[in-house]
C-alpha cells in the first residue's frame, strides 16, 4: 500500500492561512496584516484539519478559499462593525457628558474662561 506522500498527507491550518493571506490580502500596512491575520486565525483555528491531501488542495483548493474568504468577510464585518458602532456611540457620549448645559463637567470652567476672555 505505498501511495504518493501528496495523497496520504495534507497541509496544515498554518500552511492554508498562509496561502489564502498571501493570495488574497497581502498588504504592505502592517498593522492591516495583523488584523487580517488575527481574523484568518479565527476562521482557520490551529486544530483544523479538513483540508483532504495536497493533491485534493491543489485541485480543489479554490472551493475551500472561497469558503474561507467568505466566512473571513462575515467576522471582518462583525468586528469593524461593532467596533465604529462603539467608537461612535462613546465619542456622542463623551461629547455630552462634557458639554452639556447646565451641569457638563467642562462647563464651569469655559464659562469662566470665556468671561475672562470677553
Amino acid at each position: 500500500m505505498n501511495e504518493p506522500w501528496y495523497q496520504s498527507s495534507g497541509p496544515s491550518s498554518h500552511e492554508v492561512r498562509d496561502d489564502v493571506f498571501n493570495k488574497y490580502f497581502k498588504s504592505n500596512d502592517i498593522n492591516k496584516n495583523t488584523k487580517i491575520l488575527d481574523i484568518l486565525i479565527d476562521v482557520v483555528p490551529e486544530h483544523r484539519n479538513d483540508f483532504g491531501s495536497y493533491r485534493g488542495y491543489a485541485c480543489f483548493g479554490n472551493q475551500i478559499h472561497a469558503e474561507i474568504k467568505n466566512q473571513f468577510a462575515l467576522e471582518f464585518a462583525k468586528k469593524n462593525h461593532f467596533t465604529k458602532i462603539r467608537n461612535n456611540f462613546i465619542c456622542r457620549w463623551i461629547m455630552d457628558r462634557l458639554y452639556r448645559f447646565p451641569d457638563g463637567l467642562r462647563v464651569k470652567e469655559l464659562k469662566t474662561e470665556f468671561y475672562d476672555l470677553a
